[in-house]
């Protein structure tokens, strides 16, 4: 959102959350799904789950451990337990950060921290 300051922003996010609601409760999105092609939706799906799979080479570079640990997890509990696995990859990411003191940034302070004096908020 570049160029805005933070009420518009805010103010737009808002509005376009009014607009995804609006087309949930009067069924206009199913109206318009049912006019997408379904092989054009399958590749705008792949398009962006692409650049998720593409990621894990880039985190796999400064935190090996922690992506071959969340791997390695995901495939060990995806059969086991299929409902639970994402959840419990996440609960282990979490810990292997902790673990790992990755989850802080320069200085001691927690990442999320760094990340919101960073943008200024």
């Amino acid at each position: 959102m570049a160029g805005l300051n933070m009420q518009q922003a805010v103010g737009v996010f808002i509005f376009s959350s009014g607009l995804i609601a609006l087309c949930g409760l009067t069924g206009w999105f199913n109206l318009i799904m049912r006019q997408v092609p379904v092989p054009l939706a399958a590749a705008m799906l792949g398009g962006v789950l692409l650049n998720f799979g593409l990621d894990l080479f880039l985190a796999a570079q400064t935190s090996f451990w922690l992506v071959i640990t969340m791997l390695g997890s995901y495939l060990l509990l995806k059969p086991v337990l299929p409902r639970y696995c994402i959840p419990l990859v996440l609960c282990i990411g979490i810990a292997g950060c902790g673990l790992a003191g990755s989850w802080l940034g320069r200085g001691g302070a927690a990442v999320g921290h760094a990340a919101v004096y960073h943008a200024g908020i």
